[in-house]
């Protein structure tokens, strides 16, 4: 019968004097050692082999599944092994019957108590190795937030990408830590203005404490909200319908065409925070207004794209879902274009005022047999203080759905 390895995977602390008797036992007695060049050249004595973790995980694993079988094997991590630590790849990749985890003080436990503050509401994202986006939570929330960085997205990067999103945030206050436990290191207390100067090695963290006010809009903005010109934009009962036949969720990348005010991609990275809409309007002063909105509104996962639709379409990513509220006559090029770079079970939605439009876009789904779906919206309002007092009419609104599915016959 072959003799099963056992995986210890060690929360080593900060130094040297965060480890206990149990972990330097751990340590001595393990067949194979398995670490950082950090965490390793903390037991220059140690006698068995050791494993040096790089960069490409896949290799690791080949190299440690190769290697590890039968044996005892030590696995030195940075604080808590399971808090954006390397207990997650061993889970994936080996039986978690032979793994056992001690954790250690982390370095954020660290630096709350270097600066005296709790951390109980703390919020935590990482930037090392993953998109700087993820901090877009930060423009939408408040509270304390700890970011980790890396070479690329450190302490300054970090700094100036929420300040060029958003120029309130230069006043927040921001700590910076780096070599946090070690000889070498530094703590930089000020405003995330100051820190957009720091130059940080790629052992640093943050601490961002944001109190600026941000309101959620319910679910339904106020026309009256958004900056926009001669009633160009979609209206908010309208926008709805559109939004929810849109059939929206989290990641999905949305294009708004013929944004103008950018009430309709606006209003659904609000419901959707995690969608990239990238908004395309071609007039000047519309655009205007839907940088305005953006702005105001705090969503950066909205992009606007200033040019004509379907040129402006080679700079975007391909979508999930395609709005088109606006197409300045070039609506079959429009939809053409659409229909190219559309991603598998995506969607398209299309607002018509007039019959034209409408019969041109249902033209385009028919020729390509594709399933659709017409809803009619005709709208009329009564508001108090109207004299005579009567409901008022909106044009009727034509919202289209549509899929890449076969129309059944």
């Amino acid at each position: 019968m072959k003799q099963k390895s056992h995986i210890t995977i060690i929360g080593i602390g900060l130094n040297l004097q965060d480890m206990s008797n149990q972990i330097l036992r751990k340590v001595a007695s393990a067949q194979v050692l398995v670490g950082g060049r950090r965490q390793l050249s903390l037991f220059p004595e140690y006698a068995g082999e050791k494993i040096l973790i790089g960069s490409d995980a896949t290799t690791l694993v080949k190299t440690l599944k190769a290697k590890l079988r039968g044996k005892s094997v030590a696995v030195l991590a940075s604080g808590d092994p399971n808090f954006y630590g390397i207990a997650a790849l061993f889970y994936d990749n080996f039986s978690k019957e032979d793994i056992s985890v001690i954790p250690n003080c982390t370095a954020f436990q660290t630096a709350f108590a270097r600066i005296r503050e709790p951390w109980n509401d703390a919020l935590f994202i990482s930037v090392h190795g993953r998109n700087i986006n993820a901090l877009d939570v930060i423009l939408r929330n408040s509270g304390n937030f700890v970011v980790y960085c890396d070479g690329v997205n450190t302490p300054a990067a970090v700094s100036k990408y929420l300040i060029m999103q958003d120029r309130t945030f230069e006043s927040c206050k921001v700590w910076v830590f780096d070599s946090l436990g070690t000889p070498a290191e530094k703590i930089f207390s000020g405003s995330l203005k100051q820190a957009q100067r720091l130059n940080n090695t790629n052992l640093s963290m943050m601490i961002i404490r944001n109190k600026l006010p941000y309101i959620i809009p319910s679910l339904g903005i106020a026309d009256s909200a958004f900056a926009h010109q001669h009633g160009m934009i979609t209206r908010r009962d309208v926008r709805l319908a559109a939004i929810a036949r849109l059939e929206l969720a989290g990641g999905l990348v949305l294009w708004d065409i013929g944004a103008g005010s950018g009430s309709v991609s606006i209003e659904a990275a609000n419901l959707y925070p995690a969608i990239a809409a990238y908004a395309v309007e071609k007039d000047s002063g519309r655009f205007k207004d839907l940088q305005k909105n953006i702005k105001k509104f705090k969503v950066p996962n909205v992009k606007p794209i200033h040019g004509n639709a379907p040129a402006a379409f080679a700079e975007i990513p391909s979508p999930d879902r395609i709005f088109i509220g606006g197409s300045g006559g070039e609506l079959a090029a429009i939809l053409k274009q659409g229909k190219l770079r559309l991603k598998p079970n995506g969607c398209i939605v299309v607002n018509c005022v007039i019959m034209e439009s409408l019969d041109t876009v249902i033209a385009c789904f028919k020729k390509w047999k594709w399933r659709y779906d017409v809803t009619l919206m005709q709208l009329a309002h009564l508001s108090s203080g109207n004299k005579p007092e009567m409901f008022r009419a909106e044009n009727p609104v034509f919202i289209i759905q549509c899929r890449p599915e076969r129309m059944v016959r």
